[in-house]
């Protein structure tokens, strides 16, 4: 991993860094007075000088700051079902590091696993940001719940949702959206039949991505590289 930190809080002067980021100072044996680089996941890269090492935190001076707009207006969001952890880590990493905006998941009734809590999802987001130097960090949102989901869902009036489906459409050039895309990935062992009746009521468009059966992981990239690439983001 590039030696690359990530601030929680950044202020004119000072950023602060906690627990997770003050433990790779302490493996770097970073010292007051070292130069460092660091993000804050809203599009700016700086360079500072450690300023003070505490017990469970660390303050730097920002000497330099640079300032990065994103090259695109509409938003991937990327929706997916709870799964296995080495999975869902592999897909969100590899979601990251081809910019996707926001990260939504849930639990639907053939998941095989739970919600993870919201910090274990955030340090993944966070390491995976830092690696691949995004400057943006992608919103988090959790439903334990698939109604809270749905409920999610039927107020994003500026998204088009699209879900991937193995009986659906082929994939072509005239299924980009204009404005955000929702893309909706169901576990392993596909959605229930209620699921998807609640899905038919929302009129969602389902598309495949093939002929050839994606595991999850792969099914969920393979549509974020494709639609980025029709949306102009590649």
């Amino acid at each position: 991993m590039p030696n690359v930190f990530y601030s929680y809080k950044v202020t004119d002067k000072e950023a602060f860094f906690d627990v997770h980021e003050l433990h790779h100072f302490k493996v770097l044996r970073l010292k007051i007075g070292d130069e460092i680089r660091f993000i804050d996941g809203n599009g700016s890269l700086f360079k500072g000088k450690i300023r003070k090492i505490l017990s469970n935190m660390a303050i730097a001076s920002i000497e330099e700051s640079h300032r990065r707009h994103k090259e695109w207006k509409d938003r991937i969001i990327l929706c997916l079902a709870s799964s296995k952890w080495h999975r869902e880590r592999l897909l969100i990493e590899k979601a990251i590091e081809l910019g996707i905006d926001e990260i939504v998941e849930f639990e639907s009734q053939y998941s095989v696993a739970h919600i993870r809590k919201f910090e274990k999802i955030d340090l993944l987001v966070r390491n995976a940001m830092k690696q691949s130097m995004n400057l943006f960090k992608p919103k988090i949102r959790l439903f334990s719940d698939f109604n809270d989901f749905i409920d999610w869902m039927r107020i994003q009036n500026d998204t088009k949702f699209i879900l991937l489906d193995p009986n659906g459409e082929r994939i072509n050039d005239t299924m980009i959206p204009k404005g955000d895309l929702g893309l909706i990935v169901g576990p392993e062992g596909g959605f229930s039949k209620q699921e998807l009746e609640i899905f038919n009521s929302l009129n969602l468009q389902r598309v495949k991505l093939g002929d050839r059966i994606l595991r999850f992981e792969t099914a969920a990239l393979t549509g974020v590289i494709i639609f980025s690439y029709l949306k102009g983001r590649m």
